[in-house]
């Protein structure tokens, strides 16, 4: 047998807010791509860690990177939790712990919600691919700074999005059973909007989560994310495609001036609240979704916390391999 040894160049791509791309030039310093000229500019930034922070500072945001290989990639989302866990992998790890303890019932859950937690991460890098594809367009087709335009990619970006809000959901229902069967012992709970039917029927303080989800699920509340998280779901499932629920079909390129750079920013507008004033208000999908992902995978990681379920890092020993 011949091993042949090769190097493998791996590369970072950073997405930013606005379908922006950074990374590390062979120099060391730090490029974001492409200004409307379509140039690669570089700072003068060579540490890593303060890239978030100098993002900010440039009026931008970073919402995960891609680590890409020869025939692979990795997907980061940012920020990342204070142990380095991914929302998949610690809910993983919930588990490989339920397994241990014989709870078949909690385990299936967890995998469940951990597999929903990434595909989820997954369908956000999908959006955040195809913004990116958008700012490249417009950088060669020189659009007028707040301009519409449109392609027939732009189907991937609304697909992308259409995807999203499905697998999130499913997240949500998955977790929403977890919740049912491991602190209120009902085993008749199959979606969010069921567990909070239940809980509002409850006495007050009855279970720690009670709170928790009534405060998200409250449609009337400012508090109501995954409520309007829901909304935009149903909307797009049962009602009208994502392009219909759009403020406009077509994109919408402005531009930021970074350094005395100028740089397209991408922006599909959608309803900030799809409950209250649907016609209303508008934001860009992608800054809109990353949040309310963030939110949900705050929740996944709190309910977590409260399961008492300390998650177990999965190890292979020689029975298994028997």
């Amino acid at each position: 047998m011949t091993i042949t040894q090769s190097t493998v160049t791996i590369s970072d791509v950073l997405y930013l807010l606005g379908g922006l791309t950074a990374g590390t030039h062979q120099d060391g310093r730090l490029f974001i791509a492409p200004d409307t000229k379509g140039n690669l500019i570089r700072f003068e930034l060579q540490d890593k860690r303060g890239y978030a922070t100098a993002f900010r500072k440039f009026g931008l945001d970073l919402l995960g990177w891609e680590s890409v290989g020869p025939d692979y990639s990795v997907w980061h989302v940012f920020p990342q939790s204070a142990d380095g866990k991914s929302p998949s992998d610690f809910w993983n790890g919930i588990a490989y712990a339920s397994h241990n303890a014989k709870n078949v019932e909690l385990e299936e859950l967890a995998r469940s919600i951990s597999f929903s937690l990434l595909t989820a991460s997954l369908r956000m890098r999908d959006i955040c691919r195809e913004y990116a594809f958008q700012n490249l367009q417009a950088t060669k087709q020189h659009v007028v700074p707040g301009r519409r335009f449109a392609n027939i990619r732009i189907f991937e970006l609304y697909m992308a999005l259409h995807s999203f809000l499905a697998e999130i959901c499913s997240a949500r229902d998955y977790l929403a059973q977890f919740m049912a069967v491991h602190f209120l012992k009902a085993k008749d709970v199959r979606t969010m909007a069921q567990l909070y039917g239940s809980l509002k029927k409850f006495p007050p303080d009855q279970t720690p989560i009670q709170d928790l989800v009534l405060k998200m699920c409250d449609e009337s509340s400012s508090d109501g994310w995954l409520a309007r998280l829901s909304r935009f779901r149903n909307l797009i499932i049962h009602s009208a495609p994502i392009n219909k629920i759009a403020k406009d079909r077509w994109l919408t390129a402005n531009t930021i001036d970074i350094q005395g750079k100028e740089f397209y920013q991408i922006h599909l507008g959608v309803p900030l609240d799809p409950i209250a004033d649907p016609n209303g208000s508008y934001v860009d999908a992608l800054a809109h979704f990353r949040q309310l992902m963030l939110l949900f995978f705050g929740l996944a990681r709190t309910v977590g916390d409260m399961s008492g379920i300390q998650p177990e890092t999965v190890s292979i020993t020689d029975a298994d391999l028997r």
